[in-house]
């Protein structure tokens, strides 16, 4: 994908008098580019990230325990980290790779 593909994409004054491009588009892109997805959408459709985490996090999807976690006392969180630390170290090193998106298996 070239560079003036993408620039053209992510100008936000190029869509009046077009379509705004699909989301598989979008998808190839971020896969061409290395930018993430969740990104190029708030680029292109003003959809933040955060709200996209946070509707992924309601379903319970999602690479992240923070809404999980913000109930508990500061001495729960310490003991949940101490547990993935134990889980971490006791983990053979390179067993699987994580994505770097979701932080989850590939």
């Amino acid at each position: 994908m070239s560079l003036g593909c993408v620039q053209s994409l992510l100008d936000p004054t190029g869509f009046p008098g077009r379509t705004r491009p699909a989301p598989a588009d979008v998808l190839r892109v971020s896969d061409a580019t290395g930018i993430p997805f969740v990104e190029l959408l708030e680029a292109l459709w003003r959809i933040e990230c955060s709200r996209l985490a946070e509707e992924l996090g309601r379903l319970g999807l999602g690479g992240s325990a923070d809404a999980h976690l913000a109930g508990l006392s500061e001495a729960e969180r310490a003991e949940v980290r101490d547990f993935v630390d134990f889980l971490v170290a006791r983990h053979p090193r390179g067993a699987r790779t994580l994505s770097p998106l979701t932080n989850g298996p590939r």
